[in-house]
C-alpha cells in the first residue's frame, strides 16, 4: 500500500472524504469519525494530555489504515454516492 496521509484535527475533512481523494474507500467511516471527535474533545478540554491523545491518534490511524479498500475493489462508493448527494427531496425518495 502506498503512503496514505490523514488529518485528524478539528478542521480536517471527514476521514471518508480524505480516503476517497487518495483512491480508497473507508469501511466503518462513521465509527472512526466518532472516535476522532472524541479524541479531539478530550484533547481540547484538557482531559487527556498531548502525549495521551497522540497515542490515541496513532492507534486510530492504524485502525483506519486497516479498514481501507481500493476504490476499484469497493462497490459501496458506486451505490451510495449518487443518492447521498441529491439530498432528501430527490426523485428516488418520493
Amino acid at each position: 500500500m502506498k503512503n496514505i496521509d490523514f488529518g485528524y484535527g478539528i478542521l480536517c475533512d471527514d476521514l471518508d472524504k480524505q480516503a476517497n481523494e487518495q483512491g480508497y474507500a473507508l469501511e466503518d467511516a462513521d465509527l472512526y469519525e466518532t472516535a476522532r471527535d472524541c479524541i479531539n474533545f478530550l484533547k481540547y478540554r484538557k482531559i487527556a494530555t498531548n502525549k495521551q491523545t497522540d497515542m490515541m491518534f496513532k492507534k486510530l490511524h492504524k485502525k483506519v489504515i486497516k479498514s481501507l479498500k481500493p476504490l476499484e475493489e469497493s462497490n459501496e462508493w458506486r451505490t451510495n454516492e449518487f443518492p447521498r448527494k441529491l439530498g432528501r427531496n430527490n426523485a428516488f425518495n418520493r
